[in-house]
């Protein structure tokens, strides 16, 4: 559930704040001048710039493995320069050590590092039950719009620029909008090198790419990698209403599209280093190879685990279950299965579950390895570099699982089972709301090869029964999964094929030979047309309009009194080109009784004094020719009340608001009016 989420400092007033970032604080970065980035460009042969979205951690981690292998392949040189632009915190998570380790292997290369935050990242939120949170989605993607942009940096010599002794410095990070970020590259290597020196990278940053493509950067130049077009119906029209926000997302910027489909290349490249590698904890122990039995190995790995002892703990801003669990007096030779679980915002719900289920003795936990998995599952000890990673441990002995249905997962347990061989199982907890969580766990439904392994978990489930009735038939499966005399080597060849994502990816963005058949040109075309259609853009401007008023609303009608919401002030806009529409509640649904008054606020025209002289700005130039174009097309093609987006249940909620005997009326229609529109448009990606 993915949302194009504006981080905001503090708003105005009347505008209010849906929440705050650490990307506007003052932070201290060496004194670099224009001429000094100018000549760090000029003398980089490739200027790699790199966004993604930080849900999850998959996106993060997926664009900077495909930066490590630029660099491994040596399509990152000594004198390049790589430009992190790093998206806001995800849930006020501190950016992963990941980001750290890559950036000081690349000042090793003696490859530039500059480190600037985006505006707005594509993220996700949850509600504490697990659930997808749509109506913030629909509140940032909204408000956008109108964020205090005063903090934000215009160039990139105000941005970090990292020493080859530099530490902590992704805590805090200031901001730059992706197209002063393409102008400031622009300014400094002139616009003829900008089509041969810069490749953009992104993984659900489409706001990069418009800008990259405003700057002709030419497509063959940028890439991104997603997953989330699972969504779309290739063989049928995707120019729906609720696809507004979808299409936004997707890109559509005509870049190169690397798809990642469920199980069809390999992830999991690092899986033998988390097992046996140098710089792993279990080093000492005996070697996990291809010739050990299934069992063999399930039992060597339940003693690696069980160093770790009972400590099933709450970590983190969150307080999240994580770590090691089982039954008390359990011997790692007395383990007959192992079940990982990783279920973000479920995890303690399904925690709580298993541990009354282990202090029961309830079938099947008595002798089965519970495995809490994220962030702090397993500790870091002395010498390494970082901790084992704790789901490549569970994958390496088939482990049984517990997830939710993020691509990454979802694809692994296909890849394995396909390529790999295991038998386990999977009891999905596809996050509600969240549309491509959804989809992920109907497609897996659908395969074959993985569909008598599965079970799925629904809303309105007795959660308790459900994860006793699988940890049951999971450790009943448990004797055939390692009864017989199969070995690892099936595993291992999974593992270790260099046909991955992040080999497809750098081949694609680096222009290698053979890459234009790793393209997907079907889907490339498919999200084109989406950005592209009037309906679907004129729907986003809609939804943004509502969602706009709906948090002022909220904001300055706390305290309001019978017969007066509808005198609220609402500041709406769709862009800086546009500026702002000033009405009242009472004002704004008078508009949506006619196409004429929706059209008054959504396709308001750009503002005259921003139209440059002729030949004085090329790029904006042109970004107002285009956009006076979209607009013209909304106009003659968005004729019919019925092409906007639950436009009746709009009226009928904003006239419950403006009737409202009380606060607390106007709060349930507002509240009513969020979870409609949050359930009907697509936002979870």
């Amino acid at each position: 559930m993915l949302s194009i989420s504006q981080k905001q400092k503090d708003e105005s007033k009347s505008q209010g704040s849906v929440e705050t970032s650490d990307l506007t604080k003052s932070v201290d970065t060496p004194n670099l001048t224009k001429s000094d980035i100018g000549t760090m460009l000029n003398k980089s042969e490739t200027i790699l710039v790199v966004g993604y979205s930080p849900t999850g951690g998959g996106h993060t981690g997926r664009s900077l493995d495909i930066v490590q292998e630029a660099l491994n392949e040596g399509s990152l040189k000594d004198g390049d320069t790589v430009i992190l632009h790093v998206p806001s915190k995800w849930n006020g998570k501190e950016r992963p050590d990941s980001l750290e380790v890559l950036a000081k292997q690349l000042k090793d290369k003696n490859i530039n590092v500059i480190v600037a935050a985006a505006t707005k990242s594509v993220q996700g939120f949850l509600r504490e039950d697990g659930t997808s949170d749509d109506p913030r989605i629909l509140t940032d993607f909204a408000n956008s719009p109108l964020r205090d942009t005063s903090a934000y940096i215009t160039g990139l010599e105000d941005a970090k620029h990292l020493e080859s002794n530099f530490k902590d410095e992704f805590k805090d990070v200031k901001t730059i909008e992706a197209k002063d970020l393409m102008q400031s590259i622009s300014n400094a290597i002139g616009a003829d090198k900008m089509k041969t020196h810069v490749r953009v990278l992104t993984d659900m940053d489409h706001t990069l790419q418009k800008a990259a493509s405003n700057h002709e950067v030419p497509s063959e130049h940028r890439l991104d990698q997603q997953n989330h077009a699972v969504m779309l119906e290739m063989n049928d029209s995707d120019l729906k209403k609720e696809n507004a926000v979808l299409s936004k997302v997707l890109g559509g910027n005509r870049e190169m599209v690397a798809h990642i489909d469920l199980g069809g290349k390999n992830t999991l490249l690092g899986v033998q280093e988390s097992i046996n590698g140098s710089n792993s904890k279990f080093s000492n122990k005996n070697k996990i190879d291809v010739n050990m039995s299934k069992k063999a190995a399930m039992e060597e790995m339940a003693a690696r685990l069980m160093d770790e002892k009972n400590d099933l703990r709450k970590v983190g801003k969150d307080q999240q279950y994580q770590g090691v669990f089982y039954k008390d007096g359990l011997k790692p030779e007395n383990v007959k299965n192992i079940m990982y679980v990783y279920a973000h915002n479920y995890q303690n719900g399904i925690a709580e579950s298993i541990i009354k289920g282990v202090n029961e003795g309830k079938k099947g936990f008595e002798d089965t390895l519970f495995v809490f998995c994220g962030g702090d599952t397993l500790k870091k000890r002395e010498g390494e570099e970082k901790a084992p990673n704790a789901m490549h441990l569970a994958y390496a002995v088939e482990a049984d699982a517990i997830t939710t249905m993020g691509a990454g997962t979802a694809g692994e347990f296909v890849y394995l089972h396909e390529k790999g061989g295991s038998k386990a199982g999977l009891m999905m907890f596809p996050i509600k709301g969240h549309n491509e969580q959804e989809k992920n766990a109907d497609v897996l439904e659908g395969k074959d090869s993985v569909k008598d392994y599965l079970a799925r978990y629904a809303d309105g489930d007795d959660m308790e029964s459900k994860i006793y009735a699988y940890v049951a038939d999971r450790r009943e499966k448990a004797e055939v999964k390692y009864g017989g005399d199969e070995n690892l080597s099936k595993m291992f060849n999974a593992v270790n094929n260099k046909d991955t994502y992040v080999s497809a990816g750098h081949k694609l963005l680096f222009n290698k030979d053979g890459s234009e058949s790793l393209r997907n040109n079907e889907i490339e075309g498919k999200e084109l047309e989406m950005r592209e259609s009037p309906l679907l853009r004129a729907n986003r401007k809609f939804v943004k309009t509502l969602f706009q008023a709906i948090h002022q609303i909220k904001e300055e009608g706390k305290n309001g009194t019978v017969g007066e919401f509808e005198k609220i002030n609402l500041r709406i806009s769709m862009g800086k080109k546009e500026g702002e529409t000033k009405l009242t509640v009472a004002q704004l649904r008078d508009k949506l009784d006619s196409i004429g008054g929706i059209m008054d606020v959504i396709n308001k025209k750009n503002r005259e004094d921003i139209y440059p002289e002729e030949g004085a700005d090329i790029v904006l130039s042109r970004s107002l020719k285009r956009s006076d174009d979209k607009k013209k097309r909304i106009e003659e093609e968005v004729t019919n009340p019925d092409d906007f987006i639950l436009l009746g249940e709009a009226k009928e909620f904003l006239d419950r608001i403006i009737s409202a005997k009380s606060a607390a009326d106007a709060s349930a229609a507002l509240r009513d009016m969020e979870e409609k529109f949050g359930h009907t448009v697509i936002t979870g990606f």
